[in-house]
């Protein structure tokens, strides 16, 4: 009695498996037909643009994914996530560079400007900008 009940089972696996290899052939085939010039025109487009996609910003900042963001907001989480990375501190230059990014897509986005850096010159004067601009405030 067994016997046949074990025939019908195997015959019941070898079936299946082969209709869902023969569908899983089918997804695959679809996927690399249709998924993979998605996939390569949406790479193509990040790096023609040099910067990364404002989802994944978001997403590596820790930021809403909806609504509308500040460079204030940005800038926050950029110090904070930045900082927590710091390598001296057993953080990854990976992620810093990752958070970086982040970042400058997000303010670009948004067209926010960050104000320049100020700095002390070799004779500790303070001014704006960069240093050897020659912009406004030097002797003349």
């Amino acid at each position: 009695m067994a016997g046949p009940i074990v025939r019908i089972l195997a015959q019941v696996v070898v079936m299946g498996v082969g209709v869902f290899s023969k569908a899983l052939m089918t997804a695959v085939q679809r996927v690399q037909a249709d998924g993979g010039r998605a996939a390569a025109a949406a790479a193509t487009q990040a790096r023609t643009r040099g910067v990364m996609a404002t989802a994944q910003a978001r997403q590596v900042l820790n930021l809403a994914e909806e609504g509308e963001l500040t460079g204030e907001q940005v800038l926050a989480a950029f110090e904070r996530h930045f900082e927590a990375n710091n390598p001296d501190k057993g953080g990854s230059f990976y992620l810093q560079s990752k958070i970086h990014n982040a970042k400058e897509a997000l303010l670009d986005e948004i067209g926010y400007v960050e104000p320049e850096p100020a700095y002390e010159d070799e004779e500790g004067r303070a001014g704006e900008g960069e240093r050897g601009e020659g912009g406004e405030g030097e002797g003349g």
